[in-house]
């Protein structure tokens, strides 16, 4: 399942991060609203690490997180399928 993120502010004092937005799954069953609140001085060694690609994958997963949290539904989880195990010659 694929999600889009959408941050409406970040705003920051001190140390402290704050970045509200919302999740969507899709297909659409409408915006999750999010709040999460980090350390600031994480997103910018993230940022300086490895620019915007790093900031979202810290950021993703909290904003996910907190969608569920909020009552975005979730994949259900995968069927596990025991395959044979051994040896074998050819």
């Amino acid at each position: 399942m694929s999600h889009v993120y959408s941050v409406q502010s970040a705003t920051a004092v001190g140390d402290i991060a704050t970045i509200s937005g919302t999740v969507d799954n899709v297909p659409s069953t409408g915006p999750v609203a999010v709040q999460i609140i980090m350390s600031l001085s994480a997103l910018t060694q993230a940022n300086s690490g490895g620019g915007i690609t790093a900031v979202k994958n810290l950021v993703a997963p909290q904003m996910l997180q907190a969608a569920y949290n909020a009552g975005l539904s979730q994949p259900a989880p995968a069927t596990v399928t025991t395959l044979p195990t051994g040896t074998f010659t050819q």
